[in-house]
């Protein structure tokens, strides 16, 4: 029995509290960064740099030597979430109706739960799958890649689906190029069939989910003036979470499913609660407002930045919890490949993540006039940086193919040392190309967001470059995935329970606040309701 407890204690990550800190920040910038560049390549960054966190302060070999591709899969998951559109919800939480207040908490509630549990699910196999099973998704997911970017010279295409009016600005189109793109490859290529299988799933459920919440029930979450919608994009990602599960529970891996509830309480707390937190400057609450220091500044990027700092935290601690009890490690084996799943994370989060984000720069710097628009030598502007672009994809393949063959010397010799090389080089290539973008800082609300932006990485940095590279020995055979030691308690069902509740005292204390509606409110509900007045 002693022997027993020393190896229990000898698991142990780092604490909890410095466990949760890591991953809480490192998702609390990312979300904050989010913010300025959206959409489904912006929330790539805070699900990668959450992924390779949680492995950085795991103490497990087997960890270290994943943090690629656990921010692989950390970006992958929290990227569809990205899709889903949530700008009026806030604006229904300001309006002077209880249902109306209740509806936009329980919704964003609701959207907050579908991105971190598609986002957990999908990290879940990073931790549980062996690396043969999931080196089956290198060449499906390369493949999409591509012909996603093929497709992209055609807008033409996908302006078709834009003209269906349940599909209007969801991802119907990649979707459904997908699902040509993938069953191809099934009939092709029969050692990647569970992989396609898998994604051709979730394709699927995506369309089940628009097609049921949607398109039958005539439901939007988010009507506007005149008959239009915001996009419904939230009921693919049901579809897509409802897969999640069922594949996890086909797989009997309870450590998975557990890690995707932890995904959706923390994302729903996250956004309800973070909602709130900027209420007080929203609505000029009296006791806050009467300070004149605490006006002019940006505080939806405190909402933001608390919605990764919440979320973080809670998908930490169930990762917490799969290390102290015991998990095993996916095993190893894999056959020799000409890409391996390590790689193509690397590559993904030293160059595709950073240049589909990074890009939007010069966008923004063309349309504020920022960047000449005159030619040089005969090429547009864009055309300079794209090439400089090119340059630096090919500078990273050349790195990736040297370090396969052992000669990049600037390397780090431990998987502790090349996971931290990887997590610092994208939170501070994002933060200093966030900086760019807003340059110069012509307001105090500028220069506080992007002061806690580089506050909140220079945090992380010390505290991640304070982990050692010792890693802690594994149990002995360990606790397999499938494990009902793995199911959650009765505390989080309790949460589940209570969440109606939680909401309904976030709507009291919000209207507590208010003396009058906010210019913007919104209504959701009655014949006043927002959406039944004419477009203006």
């Amino acid at each position: 029995m002693q022997d027993r407890r020393s190896t229990l204690h000898a698991t142990r990550p780092a604490s909890r509290i410095l466990f949760c800190a890591i991953a809480a920040l490192a998702m609390s910038y990312g979300w904050g960064f989010r913010g300025d560049y959206g959409h489904e390549s912006g929330a790539m960054v805070p699900g990668a740099l959450l992924g390779m966190a949680v492995c950085l302060s795991s103490r497990r070999d087997g960890w270290f030597r994943r943090a690629a591709i656990a921010g692989f899969a950390g970006a992958i998951g929290w990227s569809f979430g990205g899709s889903m559109s949530y700008g009026n919800l806030p604006a229904y939480t300001v309006s002077d109706s209880f249902p109306d207040v209740c509806y936009g908490y329980g919704c964003l509630f609701v959207v907050g739960a579908l991105w971190g549990g598609v986002g957990g699910a999908i990290l879940a196999l990073a931790f549980t799958e062996s690396r043969s099973t999931l080196q089956q998704f290198v060449w499906p997911i390369v493949l999409l890649e591509v012909a996603w970017l093929v497709l992209s010279m055609y807008p033409q295409v996908e302006s078709a689906f834009e003209a269906v009016e349940f599909l209007r600005d969801t991802a119907a189109f990649t979707v459904a190029s997908s699902i040509v793109v993938l069953g191809a490859m099934w009939l092709v290529v029969p050692r990647v069939r569970a992989a396609c299988g898998l994604m051709l799933m979730l394709a699927a459920g995506w369309w089940l989910g628009q097609l049921l919440l949607v398109k039958l029930t005539g439901f939007h979450m988010q009507p506007k003036p005149g008959g239009e919608y915001r996009s419904d994009a939230f009921a693919g990602c049901a579809g897509l979470l409802a897969v999640l599960l069922a594949y996890h529970y086909h797989h009997n891996n309870r450590a998975g499913i557990m890690l995707t509830l932890y995904g959706l309480m923390a994302g729903g707390l996250g956004f309800a609660i973070g909602n709130f937190i900027n209420i007080p400057d929203k609505v000029r609450w009296e006791p806050f407002w009467r300070h004149e220091f605490l006006r002019g500044f940006d505080h939806w990027k405190w909402t933001e930045q608390s919605f990764g700092l919440i979320m973080g935290a809670i998908v930490a601690l169930g990762a917490h919890r799969l290390l102290r009890g015991g998990l095993s490690d996916g095993p190893e084996e894999a056959r020799p490949a000409r890409l391996r799943i390590n790689e193509l994370a690397a590559f993904a989060l030293l160059a595709v993540i950073p240049w589909s984000n990074l890009y939007k720069n010069v966008v923004n710097w063309t349309k504020q006039g920022k960047l000449t628009a005159e030619p040089m030598f005969g090429l547009p502007p864009w055309a300079w940086i794209l090439i400089l672009g090119a340059m630096l994809s090919v500078s990273v393949i050349l790195a990736l193919y040297r370090y396969r063959q052992n000669r990049l010397p600037l390397t780090p010799a431990s998987p502790l040392g090349k996971g931290q090389l990887l997590f610092l080089f994208l939170m501070w290539v994002t933060a200093m190309g966030a900086l760019l973008q807003a340059f110069p800082l012509a307001s105090k609300g500028a220069l506080f967001v992007h002061w806690s932006f580089w506050f909140t990485c220079a945090l992380c940095t010390l505290l991640v470059m304070g982990l050692t590279g010792e890693a802690a020995e594994a149990l002995e055979p360990g606790v397999d995935k499938s494990d009902r030691r793995w199911n959650v308690g009765l505390g989080f069902w309790c949460a589940i329970v209570l969440s109606p509740a939680l909401i309904a005292l976030l709507s009291v204390a919000t209207m507590k606040m208010q003396t009058k509606p906010d210019d913007g409110a919104l209504l959701r509900f009655g014949p006043n309701a927002s959406h039944l007045q004419p477009k203006t």
